[in-house]
C-alpha cells in the first residue's frame, strides 16, 4: 500500500488548529471537476422520472460524484499528475 500525501485524517486534524489561518474547501465540488472516462461512463447510469405514470428516462454521469468509491483516489492521481506537469 502506498503512502497517501496528504496523511492521515488524525494528523490532520491535530494540525488544524497549529496556524493562524485555517482555509477550508468544499469536497463535494472538487469531484465534479473529474471527468469520467469513456468506459466508465456505464458504470454511473440511473434513471429518473418526473411522473410515475412515464417510463424513466435512461441518465449516464460525465462527472466524478460525490460517494463513488474510487473519487478519492482519483482527484488525488490527478492532483499528482498536474503536480508532475508543473
Amino acid at each position: 500500500m502506498r503512502s497517501r500525501p496528504v496523511g492521515n485524517l488524525f494528523g490532520i486534524l491535530v494540525r488544524f488548529r497549529e496556524g493562524l489561518i485555517t482555509l477550508c474547501a468544499d469536497a463535494k465540488d472538487m469531484y465534479l471537476m473529474l471527468r469520467l472516462r469513456q468506459e466508465d461512463k456505464p458504470a454511473l447510469r440511473f434513471l429518473y422520472r418526473s411522473d410515475t405514470t412515464q417510463v424513466p428516462d435512461v441518465y449516464q454521469c460525465e462527472r466524478r460524484i460525490f460517494g463513488e468509491c474510487s473519487a478519492p483516489s482519483q482527484h488525488e492521481n490527478a492532483d499528482l499528475r498536474k503536480i508532475k506537469a508543473a
